[in-house]
């Protein structure tokens, strides 16, 4: 399921394509989510959750931040 999953993310989203995360990246033992951090396309940034443990923080993130305000086509979206 996984790996479909990646397959079907990556044929929409581009390496360069930003991606954010709206916290709970990973729930669970951090080495195999890690390998899921790794496979899907994107720029990601982690807006934290309250799973998010300190070595998912420490990822190589675009940014890691508690909230984020975003515009989008003249929409702010906090």
């Amino acid at each position: 399921m996984n790996g479909e999953l990646i397959r079907r993310w990556n044929e929409r989203v581009g390496p360069n394509d930003v991606v954010y995360h709206l916290g709970d990246f990973a729930f669970g033992p951090v080495a195999e989510a890690e390998q899921y951090f790794h496979a899907p396309n994107g720029r990601k940034h982690l807006i934290l959750g309250n799973h998010d443990k300190p070595s998912v923080r420490d990822w190589p993130w675009e940014s890691v931040s508690e909230m984020k305000i975003v515009e989008d086509a003249g929409t702010r979206i906090f």
